[in-house]
């Protein structure tokens, strides 16, 4: 479902690997909650207790806690 990333480091991390612009303490959590978003068919898909997805026709925005 990730269509494209607007932070570079995060794209580096999603699609290398590469964790030098993302904090040390915040790789794991991070790779976690990027898979959940990639693996999501829907955006009500990401109704998982760390996210907080407001659905609108126009617009789809979730937040990461």
């Amino acid at each position: 479902m990730i269509g494209s990333f607007l932070h570079k480091g995060l794209r580096d991390l999603f699609e290398t690997g590469s964790s030098s612009k993302v904090q040390k303490s915040l790789v794991e959590r991070t790779l976690r909650r990027l898979d959940a978003i990639n693996a999501a068919k829907t955006p009500e898909a990401l109704n998982l207790p760390f996210m907080v997805c407001k659905v609108n026709p126009s617009v789809t925005a979730c937040k990461v806690r």
